[in-house]
């Protein structure tokens, strides 16, 4: 599988089950994250996950969030789960 660039300094794995409101709902999150709003990412995060379980984007973003707020078991899990 191989990264796409979507913007500058951005890079999605693409999947063609992967709908489009589920990347515009990982961009809000990732948005959300950037500007601190960690708890409302973390939710946004979790939402795509429970859509597409296997959204490895979706899975390392929470992976770095957990592992940001000292969640290390969580951090792991979820990065285990993105590979």
């Amino acid at each position: 599988m191989k990264l796409k660039e979507i913007e500058k300094q951005r890079w999605l794995f693409p999947y063609e089950h992967i709908s489009e409101e589920l990347v515009d709902a990982l961009d809000e999150a990732l948005d959300n994250w950037e500007r601190q709003k960690i708890a409302m990412a973390e939710k946004q995060l979790l939402a795509i996950v429970k859509k597409c379980s296997d959204h490895i984007d979706a899975l390392l973003h929470l992976s770095l969030i957990y592992g940001e707020t000292g969640r290390d078991v969580e951090s792991y899990v979820y990065a285990q789960d993105a590979v």
